[in-house]
């Protein structure tokens, strides 16, 4: 769009400098207003410029040039085509009587318009050579944007596949996790009703755990009890034993007193006998010496030794 609507302001720019390169070249045309055919408001320019001239051919001659088209603070805007084919052209006056002084004032006015013309058609040279420059400027970037715009539109393509490619494999993985999620649901199920049978058998067996443990405290106290009992009776039996020792301690040390005095009486006894022997055997071998003596005394003092 922005190429098309260049083009035509191009060719307008061209036609204009072509006028003014023609009006530049041929300076000797007659000074009379040219009519611009379609162009309503050239016309109308053209219409002031000529009461221009006839006010000013009936005022009075001053030094001052005569500029009041080109010259004036309006004309700093740049003027358009039928402006400039009216600058290029001197002001014709209807006063035929002002005679040369008109005619040398339209010389030099319509040369001061060739001299602004001239400087204008630079400029706009110079405005068509920006024109182009931001033209080609402005075709690279266009040239520059299709591309960008056929690349984004590739990738656009590209991930309007990768979407429905995504798409398919999220639905077909949200199917598959449903599916899933439905056989989980099943199992959480069962295995709520594993857990319900597994924490009533949990609570019949606390409950027998306790009638348990009950019973092993009763039976624990029994056993204190009976503990203590058994301590008491062996506290009870050690003292028994304690004073038996005692008194067999004694016993014993009476029995050991009585066995010396017996061990006494037996050595005593025993010196005694010894003597006795002794003198036995003396008066044998007295009676050994006395063969006289009869054999009837003899025999029971063999029986006695």
């Amino acid at each position: 769009m922005k190429k098309k609507n260049r083009k035509p302001k191009e060719k307008l720019v061209a036609s204009v400098l072509e006028d003014l390169k023609s009006e530049v070249t041929n300076p000797t045309a007659p000074a009379h207003p040219v009519k611009v055919e379609g162009d309503p408001m050239d016309s109308e320019k053209t219409t002031l410029l000529q009461a221009d001239n006839n006010a000013e051919a009936n005022e009075p001659k001053t030094e001052e040039p005569a500029t009041r088209t080109l010259f004036s603070p309006a004309a700093e805007a740049p003027p358009t085509r039928a402006q400039l084919k009216l600058a290029a052209e001197p002001k014709h006056s209807q006063n035929y009587s002002s005679g040369k002084a008109t005619s040398y004032e339209g010389q030099f006015l319509h040369a001061e318009n060739l001299k602004v013309a001239q400087q204008r058609l630079i400029e706009m040279e110079k405005d068509l050579e920006r024109l182009r420059r931001d033209n080609e400027i402005l075709s690279s970037a266009g040239d520059l944007a299709r591309q960008k715009t056929d690349d984004l539109l590739s990738r656009i393509q590209v991930l309007e596949q990768q979407r429905h490619e995504l798409k398919e494999s999220s639905e077909s993985e949200l199917r598959i996790f449903r599916e899933g999620l439905t056989v989980k649901d099943n199992e959480i199920q069962r295995l709520r009703g594993r857990v319900s049978e597994l924490e009533a058998r949990l609570a019949n067996d606390l409950r027998k755990i306790r009638v348990r443990e009950k019973e092993l405290e009763n039976r624990l106290e029994l056993s204190k009890l009976e503990k203590a009992a058994l301590l008491r009776s062996k506290d009870e039996t050690i003292l028994d034993l304690k004073r038996k020792t005692d008194s067999l301690t004694n016993e014993i040390e009476t029995y050991q007193g009585r066995l010396i005095e017996l061990n006494q009486e037996i050595e005593s006894n025993q010196e005694q006998f010894r003597r006795t022997v002794r003198a036995l055997r003396i008066a044998l071998t007295n009676l050994e010496v006395n063969e006289n003596t009869s054999s009837i005394t003899i025999a029971p003092l063999k029986k006695a030794e």
